[in-house]
């Protein structure tokens, strides 16, 4: 009877419990019976492990995070905020002060140098004049002026960029692909396969899709020519005259 009295003289206002579980406002403290949270003033635990919220520190029980002053810290190998340094606990990233470096081999930004552990590419920033050789040595090597992919994504030079599989060569007077697809100069932009080829005067795809030019825009498989002198389809290709230009199994050939 006596604790009957007690908790019955007491005002809810103060005690502020509910007696099904939905949640309790106290002064100092919200607490929900069935564990889903507890806000305390200087420390808040929760009974079936949801969360813990302190002053300094968040801390999700589960492995979910947990957020100190200095760090937040997923147990689960989510990642870790330090003042100095990021680390995913499952070697995603770490980002230092100096550093930020995937460790799968995404990419590593140091001060210094950016390195890719698994050989994508290698920038050297101290490195003015000697251009190292990267791992699997037949691609290519790189210095202060240069970005370069070894698995042939493309080489970002001061002159030039180049991809090592054939995909283009960006030079200050010329773009040439390594496999024979066509050779292209300061006025153009070409795709090897097929796509367009951006010139002054023309666009022209090399599979024979359409060839816009200056005075003429025939189609791609003879559904029609329009030009002012003549030009060909040829199997959607095309013999162009005047200003000739021949497609050859969907390569080209720029004459004057």
């Amino acid at each position: 009877l006596n604790t009957l009295n007690r908790t019955t003289n007491v005002p809810p206002e103060q005690t502020g419990t509910l007696q099904r579980g939905r949640y309790g406002k106290d002064v100092t403290a919200r607490t929900l019976l069935r564990g889903h949270y507890c806000e305390d003033f200087p420390t808040r635990p929760l009974k079936r492990g949801h969360y813990s919220k302190d002053i300094t520190a968040r801390t999700f029980q589960r492995g979910h995070y947990s957020e100190d002053v200095k760090a937040r810290t997923l147990k689960r190998g989510r990642y870790s905020e330090d003042v100095k340094a990021r680390t995913l606990l499952r070697r995603r990233y770490s980002e230092d002060v100096k550093a930020r470096t995937f460790q799968r081999g995404r990419y590593n930004e140091d001060v210094t140098a950016r390195t890719l552990q698994r050989g994508r590419y290698s920038e050297a920033v101290k490195d003015v004049t000697a251009r190292t050789t990267l791992q699997r040595g037949r691609r290519y090597s790189e210095d202060v002026k240069a970005r370069t992919f070894q698995r042939g994504r493309y080489n970002e030079d001061v002159t030039a960029r180049t991809l090592l599989r054939g995909r283009y060569c960006e030079d200050v007077t010329a773009r040439t692909l390594q496999r024979g697809r066509y050779s292209e100069a300061v006025k153009a932009r070409t795709f090897q396969r097929g796509r367009y080829n951006e010139d002054v005067t023309a666009r022209t795809l090399q599979r024979g899709r359409y060839s816009e030019d200056v005075t003429a825009r025939p189609l791609k498989r003879g559904l029609s020519n329009e030009a002012v002198t003549t030009r060909t389809l040829q199997r959607g290709r095309y013999s162009g005259d005047v200003k000739a230009r021949t497609l050859k199994q969907g390569r080209y050939n720029e004459d004057v």
